[in-house]
């Protein structure tokens, strides 16, 4: 890509973290919302959110609250806005349920136009960390995505003609979802996130031959797909330069972060921004965006 493309930069404003894992992440509803609103205003045309039980760290997952959080969003911007969805088992307390359970919500947020995004990650990892294997834990969490879950979602991106952004969490995710999009001849584009690790062990780290690995297995397995950096509790920076000069686009926040970041959602996408400025590059705004999407 040439010098004048533009850059597209997500913001994930707090993730699953436990404000003992992050304490400055937000989760009220309206911290949200007011968080979202800063980054937007300093540049992040995307952003993403998990939400909250109140001011609590237990997550939810219903339309209404999901809701909320997006209107937020649109009555003072267009950014976009997306949330997460549920765990399926793999936790303690995490419920099996069905693929049409777990999209339940999204579904209902993308048939009335709220959403326009929805996360479909499509493989499975352990989430054991570096601290609980030196610690001798012989115990974690999996993040589980069946292949009929990651169908269904597909079909919903088909159905709704929205875009499905799939966290690259180690090659097997993007070579899955790009096997997927291309049998069901899905129009909407995959939107994949290059997800570096350094607390956990799955995955690769933030590492320049990590990313040029991405970066050739997305060209190969997903050419012409966007992609963009970002984390599971790991420093992107150093990495962003180069993924601008590939052709990226950047994806930061406290979802993303090392845990008990010092900095705020606002200074890190700030941060960024400046990183893009450095380059010669521009931010896209979030109808540029669009617009890119309308004419993949």
């Amino acid at each position: 890509m040439g010098q004048s493309r533009k850059v597209w930069l997500e913001v994930s404003l707090n993730g699953a973290h436990s404000k003992a894992v992050q304490p400055n992440g937000p989760h009220d509803v309206s911290k949200i919302v007011e968080e979202g609103l800063a980054c937007a205003e300093a540049g992040a045309s995307i952003l993403h959110f998990h939400a909250f039980e109140g001011d609590t760290d237990t997550q939810v997952y219903d339309a209404e609250t999901y809701g909320r959080i997006l209107e937020g969003f649109r009555k003072h911007s267009d950014a976009i806005g997306y949330g997460t969805v549920p765990m399926i088992g793999g936790f303690a307390g995490a419920p099996l349920m069905s693929p049409g359970e777990r999209y339940r919500a999204t579904e209902e947020l993308l048939a009335s136009g709220l959403m326009e995004w929805f996360v479909v990650d499509a493989g499975l990892v352990n989430f054991a960390s570096y601290a609980g294997i030196a610690a001798g834990q012989t115990t974690a969490g999996m993040y589980l995505n069946p292949v009929d879950y990651i169908s269904h979602a597909m079909d919903l991106a088909a159905q709704y003609n929205c875009h499905p952004t799939c966290g690259v969490w180690e090659p097997g995710f993007l070579r899955t979802a790009a096997a997927m999009a291309k049998a069901k001849g899905l129009r909407p584009s995959v939107l994949y996130k290059f997800d570096f690790t350094e607390t956990m062990p799955f995955g690769l780290p933030p590492e320049p031959y990590a990313l040029n690995c991405y970066a050739r297995l997305a060209a190969q397995f997903a050419p012409g797909a966007p992609w963009m950096v970002a984390g599971v509790g790991a420093d992107v920076f150093p990495l962003i330069p180069e993924a601008l000069a590939l052709g990226g686009h950047v994806r930061v926040g406290l979802e993303d972060a090392l845990p008990n970041s010092p900095a705020t959602n606002l200074e890190l996408v700030r941060r960024a921004a400046k990183l893009v400025e450095d380059a010669g590059l521009e931010l896209q705004t979030p109808a540029g965006i669009r617009a890119e999407l309308a004419g993949a």
